[in-house]
């Protein structure tokens, strides 16, 4: 048998997730100085980064790009392409 889980448990669980994941990345990169910042947030991406840019006066976002077909990036858009015309800031977008 399943058992339902409410939002608060499943945000606790995907955060958790994502703090190991940036573990990672934290060991890789070396732990100070810190040029970067980590944060765990849920909802839209494109609007919740730049919400933090605005509140954190950002200098750079750098984000990747999934590499959509151009029909899908169409329908659908895409995170990198709102950050890249929204942002407060300057955008590097990885591909």
């Amino acid at each position: 048998g399943m058992t339902a889980r409410d939002d608060t448990e499943m945000d606790d669980t995907r955060a958790a997730i994502a703090e190991m994941a940036f573990a990672g990345v934290e060991d890789a990169l070396g732990r100070e100085p810190r040029p970067y910042e980590t944060l765990v947030t849920f909802g839209d991406p494109a609007p919740e980064i730049i919400g933090h840019a605005h509140a954190h006066s950002f200098d750079l976002i750098v984000v990747g790009s999934r590499g959509r077909s151009p029909l899908k990036e169409l329908l659908l858009g895409s995170v990198s392409s709102k950050l890249v015309h929204y942002a407060p800031c300057a955008v590097t977008v990885v591909r």
